[in-house]
């Protein structure tokens, strides 16, 4: 009786070390999920705020460069006040490399944005922004793309683009894991921004548009302020304040100018320096006209855009302007006053 009593006891004990230690393991299991779960979901957050990241970089690259052609048109095209110059002074002309300036003034934008994402685990590597030109050669095109959607997205066979890419992988790092990606992106431009530098460089470089409105405003001056007049006093009863018929006759001739720019363009006059000479001929006198200006021109996109403006310290869509200034004269040998 004794010896089955010691026996049931010894039964029971090892069914509870047994029940013990199956207890154990299942909560090691348990744990074990638990913690595989934890670390699962936490790989899955950090997927998503990968992704949502991925999602936002061609937009904050496209917002960047819309700052950075915001910015450097404000500078006529330069990337800093400091190296600011005038387009034209009389024959001597100063283009911009204004691509140069806006691929400087776009890297500065996406380094602050994505200076922001490094609280969150972001590293970046050094970013690289290169904006070109690209022409479509259609016939290379129409095998394998839609070559309607081509030429009507691009209109029609050239647009800009801009190139962006870093010197590594972009890497999200937690506790426990790290994510590696490719951050590098190509941004279709709006090809308007570009044609301002294109439709003023053509206007006011390659041609002196100012000037030759000061000599159609010396063209139109009225016969009686021009010719027989052969002292001041003459030319004062035949046209009285000569000078300042002569300054508004360029005036005309500046609102005249305007029309031939596809875009809304302005003349700020900022100073105006004008004179005549009164030149003896065998047939009579003439009375020539001189006129030297300094003016600040702005050109704008038709379209508006989405840019932070420091003065007014606010983000709305806007048109942005290419704004600049030249000085010059009728006569860039006799009159060279500013």
């Amino acid at each position: 009786m004794k010896g089955i009593i010691v026996e049931t006891i010894f039964l029971f004990a090892l069914l509870s070390i047994i029940v013990q230690a199956l207890l154990s393991l299942a909560s090691f299991f348990y744990y074990r999920n638990f913690q595989i779960s934890l670390k699962s979901a936490e790989i899955l957050k950090a997927t998503d705020v990968v992704e949502s990241v991925k999602k936002g970089l061609e937009f904050a690259y496209e917002y960047s460069f819309l700052q950075a052609a915001y910015e450097v048109g404000k500078l006529g095209g330069y990337e800093s006040s400091i190296a600011q110059l005038p387009w034209r002074v009389y024959e001597s002309t100063n283009f911009p490399s204004y691509i140069s300036a806006i691929e400087a003034r776009t890297r500065e934008f996406i380094k602050e944005y994505l200076d922001n994402l490094k609280s969150l685990g972001f590293k970046f590597g050094e970013v690289y922004v290169n904006i070109s030109k690209v022409k479509i050669n259609i016939e290379e095109t129409s095998h394998g793309a839609h070559l309607g959607q081509i030429i009507k997205v691009l209109s029609p066979t050239e647009f800009w683009k801009m190139e962006v890419w870093f010197s590594q992988l972009l890497n999200y790092s937690g506790s426990f894991f790290s994510i590696y990606d490719i951050p590098n992106r190509t941004v279709i431009l709006p090809s308007e921004y570009f044609q301002l530098y294109e439709v003023a460089n053509s206007l006011f470089i390659e041609r002196d548009r100012i000037k030759e409105a000061i000599e159609k405003a010396e063209e139109n001056m009225e016969k009686e302020c021009k010719e027989s007049s052969c002292t001041e006093e003459e030319l004062e009863k035949k046209c009285s304040n000569a000078n300042e018929k002569f300054r508004n006759k360029i005036l005309e001739e500046l609102e005249n100018a305007k029309k031939e720019s596809e875009f809304p363009i302005e003349f700020i006059v900022n100073r105006v320096e004008i004179k005549h000479e009164i030149e003896k001929k065998n047939s009579g006198c003439l009375c020539r006209y001189f006129a030297a200006v300094d003016v600040k021109i702005d050109i704008s996109t038709k379209n508006q855009y989405p840019v932070y403006d420091a003065k007014e310290r606010s983000t709305k869509f806007r048109n942005i302007k290419l704004t600049f200034h030249l000085i010059t004269s009728n006569d860039y040998e006799k009159w060279r006053p500013l």
